[in-house]
Parts: structure tokens; sequence; C-alpha cells
């Protein structure tokens, strides 16, 4: 039986294209993201305005957010 294929819950990344951190309810969440959420924490705690992250790729926008 095929195990399904992991990915972040966020940007939609696969498990083999990055590092996964698995949270409650199968949702994960992938190092890149970590670590642009450490950034914009960062800015705003050093009183900058936040820089606007790239363009989603790979499915951020889910039909779970969008139904149809």
């Amino acid at each position: 039986m095929d195990r399904p294929v992991r990915r972040c819950s966020f940007c939609g990344k696969k498990q083999g294209e990055v590092r996964l951190v698995a949270g409650p309810s199968d949702v994960y969440i992938c190092n890149l993201c970590v670590a642009l959420c450490n950034e914009i924490l960062a800015q705003d705690v050093r009183g900058e305005p936040p820089t606007p992250p790239e363009p989603p790729r790979g499915g951020l926008i889910r039909a779970e957010v969008s139904p149809s």
C-alpha cells in the first residue's frame, strides 16, 4: 500500500522537496515557510514594514480555501 505524499500545508511543496515539521491533524509546515515566518516576525520586532512574499506557487491557494 502506497503511503500518501506529505506536503506543506502552506506552500504545497512535497516532502522530497523540503523538510517538513508535522503538526496536529496531518498539518505540515516546511522549513522554507518557517524561515519566511521568522523573517516576517523579525521585521515586525524591528518596526519595519513586512516585505511582500513571493506569489504562491504549487498550490498555496487550494480548493479548501476557495470552494467551487
